[in-house]
């Protein structure tokens, strides 16, 4: 984006004054706003400019006209330098999405949870024959599900909006899905009762464990797929299409197209 970048951020007041790029990995010739004589001083301050994707370096020689948001970092005439895009700064949540690691207890991941946990507990509770209630309810929890979704609660989930549900899915009760990742479901899929679908994991260390590091795995289910009642989907795996998953069945590796899988751990037993 080059050096226009702080001028958005930093809105000035006048006619303002910006230095050629140094040391960064973007270059530029010295603005001819800038005083020919001006010297540079061998130490300075430093700043930078944060957005939801990158962090970009401003070394701050001072000011000439008014920022008040970084006021209190300038305290005499000058300008500032732009030093170049410095650093991918992510969210907590886009780490965590991502599937690197990242800090559950970030406090918008934590309202993020109470939230879907407030419009679980309203679906769990409204009468079974409240369609018209339990569709838009359901429609709020799970914002990117697909045309007659159906879940028989109760229901739990972490978030969400993680959850990708092709047409006609059906969930037994008693459902988890732990969606700190994306978990992509097909059309026509089904899930009989107690299904546990788990994107969530932690590191093996004990010593990293205990600091409160967590990640998370996508989880792929192809068209068709039918998942017996009891079983567990660890996370990272995928499920070709048209398979069937036996009751009570572990699944901790990826399983193909058209098969029946049972046990634990989950196996090809036969083809379809």
């Amino acid at each position: 984006h080059g050096v226009t970048d702080p001028l958005h951020a930093f809105p000035e007041t006048g006619a303002g004054t910006l230095s050629g790029v140094r040391d960064g990995p973007f270059r530029a010739a010295p603005s001819a706003l800038l005083p020919a004589a001006l010297a540079v001083p061998e130490a300075c301050p430093i700043t930078y400019w944060q957005n939801t994707k990158y962090a970009y370096i401003v070394r701050v020689y001072a000011y000439r006209h008014s920022f008040p948001a970084l006021a209190p970092v300038w305290t005499a005439p000058g300008t500032w330098e732009y030093c170049g895009k410095a650093q991918a700064v992510m969210t907590e949540k886009e780490k965590m999405i991502r599937g690197e690691n990242y800090d559950a207890s970030d406090p918008a991941l934590v309202a993020e949870r109470l939230h879907a946990q407030a419009l679980s507990q309203r679906y769990n509770t409204l009468a079974p024959d409240d369609r018209d209630g339990k569709e838009s309810t359901l429609r709020l929890l799970l914002p990117n599900a697909g045309n007659d979704a159906y879940i028989t609660a109760p229901f739990l989930c972490d978030y969400g909006y993680n959850i990708y549900t092709g047409e006609r899915f059906y969930a037994n009760k008693n459902c988890i899905i732990l969606d700190v990742a994306p978990v992509r479901i097909g059309h026509d899929v089904k899930l009989g009762p107690m299904v546990q679908i788990y994107t969530a994991t932690h590191p093996l260390d004990p010593e990293e464990r205990a600091s409160g590091i967590e990640s998370g795995k996508e989880i792929v289910i192809g068209d068709k797929v039918w998942i017996g009642g009891g079983s567990v989907l660890c996370p990272g795996v995928s499920i070709g299409e048209g398979t069937v998953i036996g009751a009570g069945s572990v699944v901790t590796k990826d399983i193909p197209a058209r098969v029946v899988a049972v046990g634990n751990p989950c196996r090809v037993i036969r083809s379809l």
